[in-house]
């Protein structure tokens, strides 16, 4: 008799899988979202905007150096007579400060850039030479056309103009001397000539905002 054979059973279909992503796909930039940006701390974003500040200014020299030097000098002489008055007087006087900014463009800029660039190439290197040179040649002859200028646009003239620059030129001189000889000094030895008018200014700058906050007074800026 033969002997009945068992009936087979259909195989299960295997469980499908579930599919795992791959690691592209969990690094997509889409997976998860990214955090806010941070704003960047004051000190930084100050710090950041002062560097290109100085990288923009530093080009404009290379390409346009007198330009650039005028244009700065009437800036910082301009701010230099609105702090002045600030510390000695209620109201600014806004034409007063124009005229400061109108005379460092047009002559105390121009006169600087091509006092040194001269000074430069007539004494290269030499330190006491040009220090020498620019306290009893230049600084009489620049303050004493700086002060007839601010007296001319004042409105004085002729004779009322020479005796006022010849009444004060002597002992402005002599102030100026004790800032400027070492200032001078340290400017021919450290400062590059192409900066060394923008060193002037911000002594300038200093220099009368103490001496207008502690003596009310103002001088001629270099």
């Amino acid at each position: 008799q033969a002997l009945a054979t068992a009936p087979q059973r259909a195989p299960r279909p295997s469980p499908r899988l579930r599919e795992i992503p791959s690691p592209r796909a969990r690094a997509s930039p889409n997976a998860f979202p990214r955090p806010a940006a941070m704003p960047a701390p004051p000190a930084v974003a100050t710090a950041g905007a002062l560097r290109v500040g100085w990288q923009s200014y530093k080009r404009h020299l290379e390409r346009s150096p007198l330009i650039t030097k005028s244009l700065t000098t009437g800036a910082v002489m301009g701010a230099g007579d609105t702090l002045s008055q600030s510390a000695t007087r209620d109201e600014v006087d806004a034409t007063r400060t124009l005229k400061w900014s109108l005379l460092g463009v047009t002559f105390s800029g121009p006169a600087m850039h091509y006092w040194y660039t001269t000074l430069a190439r007539a004494l290269p290197g030499t330190v006491l030479g040009r220090v020498v040179l620019d306290q009893l040649l230049f600084s009489p002859a620049y303050t004493a056309a700086h002060m007839g200028a601010l007296l001319s646009l004042d409105g004085k003239r002729g004779p009322d103009v020479g005796a006022s620059v010849a009444a004060e030129l002597p002992t402005t001189l002599r102030s100026m001397w004790s800032l400027w000889l070492p200032a001078q000094a340290i400017n021919f030895a450290l400062v590059p000539a192409g900066f060394q008018v923008l060193y002037v200014n911000s002594v300038s700058l200093v220099w009368n905002t103490w001496l207008c906050t502690t003596t009310g007074k103002v001088e001629a800026p270099r």
